[in-house]
């Protein structure tokens, strides 16, 4: 056996530790050992972290000039060439400002993010991807695509078909909400809420798409040390609490046991979010806003349940006009923003944000008392509440 021979069998020898038989197969066909050898080398020193693995998933990366790619794809306006061709070495054979045109010309606007986001679609026959999306009935393709470049690989008719199969009566809707939804296996996705309790998992889907990618044990399990007692419920009547994280909820609820101590309060944390499970989300002035107010009407806990479902700008409006004394007020200010039509609503809201800094110097001119004391606070509470 020459050297050469040598050198070649023991190339080989040491590539068929590297590389599955088909690839190593393919290798063969269209390198000498020696030349693929060379080219694990170049790209290694082109900084490429695993040059076996990129050629593994695609064969044809070794016969590319790899330094002349990364030059193009710089050129092209790309942030960091040898990443994006790590994440797909396909990348490599594209004809990029081809590319770039047809998705420029599809109607996509940085494309440069879209393709560093998801690289597979720099292969995509893009046109025919929007055509099939269209004829599926989505109104918006570049825009599904571009909040989510997953959607472009998916077989979108299969998507459709198994949402069907499985209940939904609005799957085009619930994509265009949720877009990262037309990628989960749906059947698991019903199956481990219902295995969890939910009775109706389709429906909470379609209330709450994102509800389908949450480890639902995990958050039920989370919102159970956090004191609740029927978490499934919780998340039936307010969906979004199953996305929030179980420090911040634990945080939240012994914040609000504190502010109960300190406005002299004593309702239950987890009964007051259990009947209005968006108080979860409110912030410190609005929790200050509302117990302040309970602790002035003394108000008990069905009553304050009922005020907290009440924005506080309307509340505060009719509070202007009425007898603070009176802690029966309370029930007839509640009665009288939900006899209002949403406009109404929209309307005195509006008015008072917009006066709210003449509201307090008006209140600041008046003689000291308990109601004016009161209303200032409640004031100042609100100026930080506007967005």
């Amino acid at each position: 056996m020459t050297e050469s021979e040598n050198i070649s069998s023991r190339t080989n020898r040491q590539f068929s530790a590297l590389f599955t038989p088909k690839t190593l197969e393919s290798l063969q066909r269209n390198f000498k050992p020696e030349t693929l050898d060379r080219k694990i080398s170049i790209l290694s020193e082109l900084g490429f972290h695993d040059p076996v693995g990129m050629i593994e998933r695609f064969p044809q990366t070794a016969g590319y000039n790899m330094q002349r790619v990364m030059d193009d794809l710089t050129r092209a306006g790309f942030h960091n060439p040898r990443e994006l061709i790590e994440k797909r070495p396909q990348i490599a054979s594209c004809h990029m400002q081809r590319v770039m045109d047809d998705l420029t010309g599809a109607g996509f606007h940085n494309i440069v993010k879209l393709i560093e986001k998801h690289p597979p679609i720099a292969g995509y026959n893009i046109r025919r991807v929007i055509e099939g999306l269209t004829m599926a009935g989505f109104r918006n393709p570049v825009g599904l695509i571009e909040k989510f470049p997953p959607m472009s690989g998916y077989n979108i008719r299969r998507v459709i078909e198994g949402l069907t199969r499985n209940g939904f009566k609005d799957p085009i809707g619930i994509i265009e909400k949720n877009p990262s939804f037309a990628g989960r296996n749906i059947q698991q996705v019903i199956e481990g809420l219902t295995r969890n309790g939910f009775t109706e998992p389709v429906k909470l889907v379609e209330k709450f798409p994102s509800v389908a990618n949450y480890n639902m044990q995990h958050v039920l399990q989370g919102l159970k040390e956090a004191g609740f007692v029927n978490p499934v419920k919780l998340i039936e009547t307010f969906p979004p609490v199953a996305g929030l994280n179980i420090n911040n909820v634990k945080r939240k609820v012994e914040l609000i046991r504190t502010l109960n101590k300190q406005f002299g309060t004593d309702y239950d944390p987890h009964s007051v979010i259990e009947s209005f499970p968006p108080y979860l989300n409110y912030s410190k002035s609005r929790l200050f806003f509302y117990l302040r107010v309970a602790a002035r009407f003394e108000l008990d806990e069905t009553v304050y349940e009922r005020l907290i479902t009440k924005n506080p700008f309307l509340v505060f409006a009719y509070l202007q006009q009425t007898m603070l004394a009176d802690r029966s007020e309370l029930v007839k200010i509640a009665l009288q923003i939900e006899k209002l039509s949403k406009q109404e609503k929209a309307l005195k809201i509006a008015g008072v944000k917009a006066s709210l800094p003449q509201i307090i110097e008006a209140l600041k001119a008046r003689p000291e008392s308990e109601d004016k004391t009161f209303l200032l606070k409640l004031a100042t509470s609100l100026v930080t509440q506007i967005k």
